[in-house]
């Protein structure tokens, strides 16, 4: 009986060793499980800012260049001319070819028009220069 007593004491003795040391263990467990889930945390939340540069919208991008140009007064009077080719040396896209398009109200359409598959096409409308007189100014983009 005494012996059995002995026992168990000296098992104890080496369990309670063995948990003084593993303390250290499962603190180091604890520190990669709460760094496991900052990270997974962080790339969630963070996700759209490491997705990359957006794809360039090329149909508000020549929106943009054709209102730009109304702005500054130079689109009407191109437009009123039908001079396409001055009109679109006026624009830069860089990375990209493009052609101007001008039509009027009776659906006449002068301009130089791509000879290319996946064209985006950025429309502009005025309505004339010294008089009522509706035109469309087509931008063809494409690479």
């Amino acid at each position: 009986m005494k012996v059995s007593n002995d026992i168990g004491f000296a098992y104890v003795v080496i369990l309670s060793h063995e948990v003084k040391y593993m303390k250290g263990f499962w603190r180091t467990m604890e520190s990669v499980f709460a760094v496991i889930l900052l990270m997974g945390f962080l790339l969630t939340i963070g996700s759209p800012y490491f997705t990359g540069p957006a794809d360039i919208d090329l149909s508000s991008v020549g929106y943009e260049k054709l209102k730009d140009l109304d702005s500054r007064d130079e689109l009407r009077v191109y437009v009123a001319s039908k001079d396409y080719g001055t009109l679109n040396s006026k624009i830069e896209i860089p990375g990209y070819n493009h052609s101007i398009g001008i039509c009027d109200y009776g659906g006449d359409c002068v301009g130089e028009y791509p000879d290319s598959e996946n064209v985006i096409v950025s429309t502009y409308v005025i309505s004339g220069y010294d008089k009522y007189e509706p035109y469309e100014v087509r931008l063809y983009i494409w690479i």
